[in-house]
C-alpha cells in the first residue's frame, strides 16, 4: 500500500518483542512501492549492488516475519484496536512460517488473501496460483500442497460449521440437504425457481461460522486443499463467527495458546461454552475446538489472534449424538439456530444434601431448552432459542424434590452471568409432582421406554421408585 512507510522487519514469536531487526540499507529506504505493486526484498545479509537485501537472515525454523510502519495515518485510522494493543502500534502486515528447506516460499493464495501456503515450487516474481505453469516442460504442476479429505455431518435441524478449505465453498454444495444458511452478515436460502440456493451469501470461506439448517442428517465429503499456516483472525469488541481451520481437534487452552486472550473473553458453541480468566484460564462445558463445527468468540476488545497449529492425531468421523440430558428431558439442540449461555449459582432455603446435586432446566413455549452444569461451585447452562422467548426454570433433587424458580429470563444469543458474580437463581420448593405408573401402564414385558432415573442412566426394568421420562417425573407404584 502506497500509503505506508516501509519502516522495518520484525522477527518474533512474541509481539510484545521490541523491533528485532531494522532495515538500514539504503536501497531499501529509498525504495517506493505503488499500489497493487511489488519489490522483491532478499533477506540474506548480502551487500545490495542493484537488488535489494537486508542486514539480517531470515532463520528456517518456525519464526513470524511482520512489516511495520510509522505512518501516523495507518493508527488514527485504526485507533480503537491500537488503544487496545499498544505494543502493536507499529503493525502493519506480516505472516508466519514453518520450518522448511531451501528453494521454497511461503506465501497468500491468491494474492492479497488471508490464507498462507507452502508453495510446492518458489514463486519469486509470479502471481500465486493453482495453474501455475512449467515453461520449461510445458506441463501445469501446480504449485499448492496436496488435496485433503474432510468430511462434515449435519444432523436435522440447525447446525454451527466451518471447513478448513483454501478454496470457498458454494452454498450449492449443499443445496439439495439444506433448507437455509446463515452467516455473520449475509445469508442463503433454497428456491424451487431454478433449484438453488440464493439470497446474498455467495460462498462459505474458511475460517468462518455458518450456521446451516438441514432437512435431514447427511454425511459430506469433499476433498480439496488445506493452508499450511494462517493469517492472524481479526476480532471486532463483541460477538464474532469464526471457525475451526483444522483437520484434528485440540483443547482451547491449545487452540489460543499463541493467542492474545484476555480476562473474560467468551468461546461458545453448539454443545456448551467457556469463559476465560487470567487465574483459572477456560472453564465452562466447551473443552475443545471440533473439525467442522463453527464458533462464537466475545472478545473483551479488538484484536487480532493466531490458532495454534493442531497436532496430527487419529481422525475420527463425527457424527452428532444426543447427550443423556437430551434424552432425559426431551429437548433438541438442532431444533434452533441461536445458542444461550448462563453461569449461574442457587438459593434455596431446607436443602438437605449438596446443591450440586440439583439439576436445573429451561422451559419456553412448553418444551426444555436446556439444561445446567456444576463446574467449580457455579452452574453452566447452555440453552437453546430462536430469540426472545420467555424463559421460566425448573430444578429438581436428587431425592424427588421440585422446585420452581422465581427469576425469569429473555432469550438472547448471548451469555448471563460470569464466575465472579453469577446469576442468581432463588428456588421455590413445590408439591410433589409425579404422575403414578400402574403395572398395566407397562409394556408385556415390564419396561418402558425412555425411562432415566434420578442420576439420568437409562432403565428398561424398575422397581419402585421415581423415574423421569421427557421432563416428567413418574413414581412406579
Amino acid at each position: 500500500d502506497s500509503d505506508l512507510d516501509a519502516a522495518g522487519l520484525y522477527i518474533s514469536d512474541d509481539p510484545d518483542d521490541v523491533l528485532k531487526y531494522q532495515i538500514t540499507s539504503s536501497p531499501v529506504l529509498n525504495t517506493v512501492i505503488p499500489a497493487h505493486g511489488h519489490r522483491i526484498l532478499w533477506a540474506d545479509n548480502l551487500v545490495p549492488v542493484t537488488q535489494l537485501h537486508t542486514t539480517f537472515n531470515l532463520s528456517n525454523a518456525d519464526k513470524q516475519m511482520v512489516i511495520v510502519t510509522s505512518s501516523p495515518e495507518f493508527i488514527e485510522n485504526n485507533a480503537e484496536f491500537f488503544e487496545a494493543h499498544p505494543a502493536l502500534k507499529d503493525f502493519a502486515d506480516g505472516l508466519p512460517f514453518d520450518t522448511h528447506q531451501g528453494d521454497q516460499s511461503v506465501g497468500r493464495y491468491p494474492d492479497g488473501a488471508n490464507s498462507l501456503y507452502l508453495m510446492n515450487r518458489p514463486t519469486i516474481e509470479n502471481k500465486n496460483s493453482l495453474l501455475s505453469y512449467d515453461r520449461a516442460t510445458g506441463i501445469d504442476k501446480g504449485i499448492m500442497n496436496q488435496a485433503s479429505y474432510f468430511d462434515l455431518y449435519l444432523s436435522e435441524g440447525w447446525n454451527w460449521v466451518s471447513h478448513p478449505f483454501l478454496t470457498p465453498l458454494s452454498p450449492n454444495d449443499f443445496k439439495d440437504h439444506v433448507d437455509r444458511i446463515l452467516g455473520q452478515t449475509l445469508e442463503a436460502w433454497y428456491s424451487d425457481d431454478g433449484d438453488e440456493m440464493k439470497g446474498s451469501l455467495k460462498s462459505l470461506n474458511s475460517g468462518e461460522l455458518y450456521k446451516m439448517q438441514a432437512t435431514d442428517g447427511y454425511l459430506f465429503e469433499f476433498t480439496a486443499r488445506l493452508p499450511v499456516n494462517l493469517a492472524p483472525v481479526v476480532l471486532r469488541k463483541g460477538w464474532n463467527w469464526i471457525g475451526y481451520p483444522f483437520l484434528y481437534p485440540q483443547t482451547l487452552a491449545s487452540a489460543f495458546d499463541n493467542s492474545l486472550v484476555q480476562e473474560g473473553d467468551i468461546v461458545i458453541g453448539q454443545g456448551g461454552f467457556s469463559i476465560y480468566s487470567d487465574d483459572d484460564g477456560w472453564t465452562g462445558t466447551l473443552s475443545s475446538l471440533t473439525p467442522g463445527f463453527g464458533y462464537m468468540y466475545k472478545a473483551v476488545q479488538a484484536k487480532a489472534f493466531r490458532f495454534n497449529k493442531a497436532q496430527n492425531m487419529p481422525r475420527l468421523r463425527t457424527q452428532h449424538r444426543m447427550s443423556v440430558s437430551e434424552q432425559l428431558y426431551g429437548f433438541n439442540r438442532f431444533a434452533y439456530p441461536n445458542v444461550m449461555g448462563v453461569i449461574g449459582d442457587v438459593e434455596a432455603e431446607g436443602l438437605s444434601y449438596a446443591k450440586e446435586s440439583l439439576t436445573l432446566t429451561a422451559w419456553a413455549d412448553g418444551e426444555c431448552r436446556g439444561t445446567g452444569r456444576w463446574i467449580d461451585g457455579r452452574l453452566f447452562m447452555t440453552l437453546y432459542g430462536q430469540g426472545g422467548e420467555a424463559l421460566t426454570f425448573k430444578a429438581y433433587g436428587e431425592n424427588g424434590d421440585t422446585y420452581a424458580v422465581k427469576q425469569q429470563l429473555s432469550f438472547a444469543s448471548d451469555v448471563i452471568g460470569k464466575p465472579q458474580s453469577p446469576f442468581m437463581f432463588t428456588l421455590i420448593k413445590e408439591t410433589t409432582d409425579v404422575e403414578g405408573l400402574q403395572p398395566s401402564e407397562e409394556s408385556s414385558n415390564g419396561k418402558i421406554s425412555q425411562m432415566y432415573d434420578l442420576s439420568g442412566r437409562k432403565v428398561n426394568g424398575f422397581k419402585k421408585g421415581i423415574y423421569i421420562n421427557n421432563g416428567k417425573k413418574i413414581i412406579k407404584l
